[in-house]
């Protein structure tokens, strides 16, 4: 992609506008030369990674400038490529296709073709963030998405995906915040106590303790009000935002008012209770439906569910380990297990991830077969 201003961070002593230029790229592992430097040894010897060749759109000069901003550099030939990539700022320019398009990666678009959701069927999409392929799907079923759930476990998301869809005309398209592996109804969310005890802290004291510690500083109506405003926020991840809840309450009745034990003694009680679940996860809903659906409640299902994401792009800084392979791998069969038990018998379900990694590919479809 062509590179703006703040991506350029070291360069060779001067070049002009017009000038052709080499792009190289540090690998994970290397220190970063400091921006506005001056190159003393030839990218090589970093190392760095030769990615493209490119055209200055700015001086040397201007680049680094102090509040420099905007293209600095257009990209005309990528490394191991013969053909240009497309030229997309053109597209996003273009007043006349705002809100009219959403632009998408190729195999994105694959995948809800090859799912293929017709006119009348029940359609669920798992994971749906950022809502790409949600509106895809609800495009194909027509009838403004009549049929399709799209589910996400963050409140913000579920919210943003809700708003792209009626942005779009697809108003018949219901969001959820919810946690998709615990959606049917004959899985109880037993993970979800877990989930409160791994965002506690370290030192968090036992239960008994916590109750001893609430019976000294008794639980205000107002603390009450600013949990259930704060949980209502952060839907269905208030088990992963423990935090940012006890901050949302401590904003509004002070910090010597209640503790971090209290709230997260709070949250425990909430997690105990299914139909407690229900109701807070019901926020965003149409009608306030519920938010588990029986076995074979759907004729097709995407799922693509959080991955590695080494395959979204060309990358030389992942940062993974072997281990963090293992463990997405492992997250994504709970949602599989969940998806084979909504699935009607003969129905289809699509699974899609944007990582190479056979673990969480090849591996566990086989799992599931």
């Amino acid at each position: 992609a062509d590179v703006f201003c703040m991506g350029v961070m070291a360069s060779s002593a001067s070049f002009s506008r017009g000038h052709l230029l080499h792009l190289w790229v540090v690998p994970e592992g290397t220190r970063v030369p400091n921006r506005g430097s001056v190159l003393s040894v030839s990218p090589p010897e970093l190392p760095a990674v030769l990615v493209a060749v490119g055209e200055a759109v700015l001086s040397r000069a201007a680049i680094f400038s102090e509040g420099a901003s905007g293209l600095a550099i257009r990209i005309t030939r990528r490394q191991g490529a013969a053909l240009p990539l497309a030229p997309m700022n053109s597209v996003l320019a273009d007043e006349g296709l705002q809100g009219a398009v959403i632009l998408q990666q190729l195999p994105s678009c694959a995948v809800v073709c090859a799912l293929a959701p017709r006119f009348g069927e029940r359609v669920l999409d798992m994971c749906a963030a950022p809502g790409g392929k949600t509106t895809h799907l609800a495009q194909l079923l027509g009838g403004g998405g009549a049929g399709l759930v799209a589910v996400d476990r963050s409140m913000a998301k579920a919210r943003r995906v809700e708003t792209l869809c009626r942005s779009h005309g697809f108003s018949a398209v219901r969001c959820i915040a919810a946690d998709s592996r615990y959606l049917c109804s004959n899985i109880r969310p037993q993970a979800l106590l877990e989930d409160v005890a791994v965002d506690a802290s370290p030192t968090q004291p036992e239960t008994d303790q916590v109750e001893d510690a609430s019976r000294a500083n008794p639980w205000p109506l107002e603390a009450e009000r600013a949990f259930e405003d704060a949980v209502k926020l952060h839907g269905a991840d208030r088990f992963r935002s423990s935090k940012r809840i006890w901050k949302a309450v401590i904003a509004a009745v002070g910090r010597d008012v209640v503790t971090r034990m209290q709230v997260n003694s709070r949250l425990r009680q909430l997690g105990t209770s299914a139909s407690d679940v229900c109701k807070t996860e019901n926020f965003l809903q149409h009608g306030h439906q519920p938010s588990t659906f029986p076995p074979a409640s759907f004729d097709r299902i995407l799922l693509d569910p959080p991955c590695s994401a080494m395959g979204q792009r060309p990358l030389l800084r992942w940062g993974k380990t072997y281990q963090d392979v293992l463990d997405h791998a492992s997250y994504q069969r709970h949602f599989m297990r969940t998806a084979t038990r909504l699935l009607r018998v003969g129905g289809e379900m699509v699974y899609s991830t944007c990582t190479l990694t056979a673990e969480e590919n090849e591996e566990n479809v086989m799992w599931a077969l």
